[in-house]
Formats: structure tokens, C-alpha cells, sequence
């Protein structure tokens, strides 16, 4: 997966139900950050989230050309949108993607 302006390649990423999955993510002009959100899109937050994360946090910056490596277990079907979260100019804010447990 590559983040750069205001995009990220893949922008919907599909995985099964109970799957360990590894995101490996490269920033390829600038550095960004990916924040994925934790519980299905229109769920509340309360109780466990759909996304058993490796790592204590759901917030990773994305150094420029280096690699980082993602895990965690998706254990709720659902759609669960990202986003980048560190400012790359004018089209930040529209710069997301959704990954889908079926």
C-alpha cells in the first residue's frame, strides 16, 4: 500500500472476518500518517472494537520512503474508514480510505 498527496493506492482494502492482517504502507513523496478507525463506520464506540490492533494505537506516521508494517485482527465485519493524519497540504482532508471485513 502507498500513501502520497492526497491519495491513498489501494483506497478500499477487503479482508475476512477474523483474518491477521499486515498493512505494509509506504509514504512515497512526503510524510504522511494513517489513523484507522477502530469500530465499524456508524457503530458506537463502546464495548470491543472490530479491530484487534498489535500495537496500543490506532495513529501511525508514515515516514518518507520507509516502510511501516500495520497489524492487527479484524474481528467485526463492517466498513472502518482511514485517514491521513498528518497535514500534506490542501487535499488533506479528503485523503481516506475504507477497509472492509466481510
Amino acid at each position: 500500500m502507498t500513501a502520497k498527496k492526497y491519495e491513498f493506492s489501494p483506497g478500499e482494502i477487503r479482508v475476512k472476518k477474523g483474518t491477521r492482517v499486515q498493512l505494509k504502507i509506504r509514504a512515497t513523496d512526503r510524510a504522511h500518517g494513517i489513523k484507522i478507525r477502530l469500530y465499524p463506520d456508524g457503530a458506537p464506540e463502546s464495548g470491543d472494537p472490530g479491530l484487534r490492533m498489535a500495537e496500543a494505537q490506532d495513529n501511525f506516521k508514515l515516514d518518507h520512503n520507509q516502510e511501516r508494517v500495520i497489524e492487527f485482527v479484524a474481528e467485526r465485519p463492517g466498513a472502518y474508514t482511514f485517514r491521513c493524519s498528518v497535514f500534506c497540504g490542501f487535499g488533506h482532508r479528503g485523503m481516506s480510505g475504507k477497509l472492509i471485513v466481510k
